[in-house]
């Protein structure tokens, strides 16, 4: 499945880190292990906008890809009173490669192309 991962940081392989964001939810943000954090939406709806969107291919048998059940159902919950998609928020403990980067010109995320 394709996932995102968001940062500032201009980068050519995720690596997990220890790394807290203000827009993961708060139980999901204190994990004490180094992850990497990964969506399954494009986009985050929230107001803090990352520079760099990077999407990765993992296989949902990953062993190394973890998702917690208990935030899919609050995630339903807020779906049912929002009219924001609300991502589904995955956390992956070994290095993997990037397939594709996109950078945020302001507007939208626009494909970083090999000759940028």
């Amino acid at each position: 499945m394709k996932l995102f991962h968001f940062t500032n940081a201009k980068i050519n392989k995720l690596i997990p880190k220890m790394e807290e964001y203000s827009y993961l939810p708060k139980e999901l943000s204190i994990i004490n292990d180094p992850v990497i954090w990964l969506s399954n939406l494009p986009k985050i709806p929230s107001d803090q906008i990352m520079k760099y969107r990077y999407t990765v291919d993992v296989s949902d048998n990953d062993p190394d890809l973890h998702f917690d059940k208990g935030q899919q159902i609050a995630a339903q919950i807020f779906q049912l009173i929002s009219d924001n998609e609300v991502p589904i928020w995955y956390y992956l403990t070994r290095e993997i490669n990037i397939s594709e980067i996109y950078e945020w010109n302001g507007a939208e995320y626009v494909k970083v192309t090999d000759d940028k």
